[in-house]
């Protein structure tokens, strides 16, 4: 759809056109709906001019001016963020509370040396950190993310355990141990199952 095509061209968050504008970019008017119902630009995926035109471009309606004539569209980057944030927060409770029942000890963010990990023991003598692993095979990002983790841990001097919990795509921590275990340096790598709360050690 030509309203997509624009609105992917842009590097603005917010972008504001005018119906006249829209009409111009999509070369045809817009029905007249459109000029009068607030539910014609819901940001509702089973509506084909969202479908097909500006989610297709990864904005959201914010909103519609009647009066003026204008309609007001932003990135749904913030609300991507926000939401992965708050999913992160989630997978690190979850593997707090499997980690928990597996050392029983407790276990919280902490920092140690400087440095904060996302899960340490009320002792800090086990210190870990959580790597949520998405999509459908694992990348070269990923396996750079993970180095980066384990420079972390194996910089940090504790007499107990450290480890990294994986969530989401299994493949990527296997990945990494078929080609880089060797190089790990006493380090668990541990697959936490959200579904099942089931916590799996994949390097014994």
């Amino acid at each position: 759809m030509a309203l997509a095509k624009y609105l992917s061209r842009m590097e603005s968050y917010e972008v504001t056109l005018s119906f006249k504008e829209i009409e111009k970019i999509l070369s045809f008017p817009l029905p007249e709906s459109a000029r009068q119902l607030r539910s014609w630009w819901a940001n509702d995926l089973t509506h084909p001019q969202c479908l097909f035109g500006w989610a297709a471009a990864g904005y959201i309606v914010d909103n519609v001016d009647f009066i003026r004539g204008i309609v007001s569209f932003r990135r749904k980057l913030l609300e991507r963020i926000v939401a992965e944030r708050q999913s992160r927060k989630l997978v690190i409770k979850m593997s707090k509370e499997a980690l928990e029942r597996y050392y029983r000890r407790r276990f919280d963010e902490g920092e140690i040396n400087g440095k904060r990990f996302d899960l340490v023991s009320d002792d800090k003598k086990i210190i870990g950190e959580v790597i949520i692993a998405r999509g459908k095979r694992p990348s070269s990002s990923y396996f750079e993310y993970i180095a980066s983790s384990l420079w972390f841990l194996e910089k940090i001097d504790v007499s107990g355990e450290k480890f990294i919990v994986f969530c989401g795509d299994k493949k990527v921590p296997i990945e990494w141990l078929r080609r880089f275990g060797h190089k790990t340096r006493d380090i668990k790598f541990y697959f936490f199952n959200i579904d099942t709360s089931e916590l799996i050690e994949l390097n014994k």
